[in-house]
């Protein structure tokens, strides 16, 4: 960082917030030269256009040691910050929520041990819970600081509140929330089953499935697969927002009208769009995706075959033209899988 390019930050900037004009008025206040500060300005203007966000002093902190690692030199980035105020307001609803559940005259039970009530996701949240303490505690000792707030973020974020709250299992099960304990297999079942509800959601937001619930099918390599599924059906049901889930038997074919997506090396998820979408319609609209795609595809194919391509484009707009390329090759690949899946239903 450097003042006169003007992102050197304040720390109560970020705590409370500061516009883009107050930016530059504090220049007026600094040592700079008028050509520095104009320069700062210019920086100011191209790094924080609406100015810093009230991010809070929790954010702040958290985002800092997030930081650690970095040495003494922080390259700070205040969109991350934000984020971090975003999780702080998820800690915040979450305890609400879970207060609420549990209601005015709950108590915790005495001692530590499951109570032999606890569903199958109580007793995974228990699991993941024990393996965030396990991390954050191997991370004090050792210093690792991003390791912790890694692990608390992870645990908090895309396991306690995107799985079980959403799946508004708290106080149902008589299980005591701060269990410290590990099942692996059963983290290993549930990792499966999420793995399914992954690609549902993905087929959903392919084709726009918003409100309609379709109903899934699944079709597993092996009766172990098969019996995870089955077990964690009612979870895959309320977190992909899906109609009815049946896992298929063997030799059992799903469906005609389905579009396909591979969840796992054990599983293949088909999700019935037959009656819920207008084939013709998604088909003229994808077709017209169809062409601009390839458009794209060829102008890039066409500058990277130049011959002097290789000698005169810096390597990181070379890689930048691959990575175009290889997302612009993908999406084309989705497209065509689902106009013939639209094909296929009329």
């Amino acid at each position: 960082m450097s003042k006169s390019l003007g992102n050197v930050i304040d720390p109560l900037d970020v705590i409370s917030g500061i516009t883009l004009e107050g930016l530059h008025a504090q220049l007026l206040e600094s040592n700079l030269e008028p050509a520095e500060v104009e320069r700062a300005r210019q920086g100011q203007k191209s790094d924080y256009p609406a100015g810093i966000p009230e991010c809070g002093t929790d954010a702040l902190r958290f985002a800092l040691c997030a930081y650690t690692s970095q040495g003494r030199d922080i390259n700070l980035d205040v969109n991350r910050i934000l984020g971090y105020r975003h999780f702080c307001n998820k800690l915040w609803n979450a305890t609400k929520f879970a207060v609420r559940s549990l209601g005015a005259e709950f108590q915790p039970p005495p001692g530590p041990e499951p109570s032999g009530a606890e569903s199958l996701i109580d007793r995974w949240i228990l699991s993941r819970l024990s393996l965030a303490v396990e991390l954050s505690d191997a991370g004090f000792r050792a210093y690792d600081f991003p390791g912790v707030t890694t692990a608390i973020y992870n645990f908090w974020l895309y396991e306690l509140c995107d799985v079980y709250l959403v799946r508004g299992a708290l106080g149902r099960g008589g299980a005591d929330p701060w269990f410290c304990w590990r099942d692996g297999g059963l983290e290993g079942s549930v990792e499966f089953s999420l793995g399914i509800i992954r690609a549902v959601r993905s087929l959903r937001a392919d084709y726009s499935l918003t409100r309609t619930r379709a109903d899934c099918f699944l079709q597993c390599l092996d009766s172990g697969a098969a019996d995870a599924a089955s077990r964690c059906s009612a979870y895959i049901r309320s977190l992909s927002s899906s109609g009815l889930v049946r896992v298929l038997g063997p030799g059992e074919a799903p469906p005609a009208g389905c579009a396909v997506a591979v969840a796992s090396d054990k599983c293949t998820v088909h999700l019935l769009l037959k009656g819920l979408i207008d084939a013709e319609k998604e088909i003229a609209k994808l077709s017209g995706k169809q062409g601009e795609l390839q458009k794209q595809i060829d102008r890039l194919r066409e500058r990277m075959e130049t011959p002097d391509y290789g000698t005169k484009v810096p390597p990181k707009v070379q890689e930048s033209d691959a990575a175009k390329l290889q997302q612009s090759q993908t999406e084309l690949q989705k497209v065509t899988e689902a106009m013939e899946t639209f094909q296929r239903m009329i």
